[in-house]
């Protein structure tokens, strides 16, 4: 019989076959500060297309009026703001548990997926905010939003993330209601 190669956290459990991404995943898991970059980079990239967003709608008149004076945009870069800041607050406190040595698998793993699809969302607004010159190579947002894509790939795709996570919650509370962790997949 074939031996596929498997992952063992600190803590001794078998993680995954480590030939397939969930594996490797999870072993990285066991390093949870090395997702924090990927975390702050996506903020970071969302930060920008919001700035440049904020720029154009102030550069830009229609109807003699500034875009930035119409409801429809003022509500769109509302929540791009809320959503960087929300974002940029998990980072922060996944940075400060690492810093601390405090176990993060699950707070890590929200801040990727958290920070990933946010700046994947907000590059795509950024995109609408400029209109069809949001599709242009003359205009940064066009790039934003292809580079972002990788945030929700890289280090671990989302969908991934979401398995750790998932996984995470659903065993605590198990335990909480007495159930042997060892039943769960």
């Amino acid at each position: 019989s074939i031996q596929q190669p498997t992952a063992q956290s600190s803590s001794g459990l078998i993680l995954a076959d480590t030939t397939d991404e969930l594996g490797i995943v999870l072993e990285l898991m066991s390093e949870p500060c090395l997702f924090v970059e990927a975390a702050a980079g996506a903020v970071g990239i969302a930060q920008k297309a919001l700035d440049l967003s904020l720029q154009y709608a102030l550069e830009r008149k229609t109807f003699d009026t500034y875009l930035a004076n119409h409801q429809a945009l003022q509500f769109m870069m509302a929540d791009m703001f809320r959503d960087i800041m929300a974002g940029r607050l998990l980072t922060w406190q996944c940075a400060w548990m690492c810093d601390q040595g405090i176990s993060n698998n699950v707070e890590v793993a929200v801040a990727k997926v958290f920070t990933a699809d946010t700046a994947m969302r907000i590059t795509t607004d950024a995109v609408q905010v400029y209109g069809g010159y949001g599709y242009s190579r003359e205009y940064p947002v066009e790039k934003l939003m292809r580079d972002v894509k990788v945030c929700q790939i890289y280090e671990g795709t989302s969908q991934i993330q979401k398995v750790v996570i998932g996984r995470a919650i659903i065993r605590d509370m198990a335990k909480k209601m007495g159930i042997d962790p060892k039943e769960l997949r």
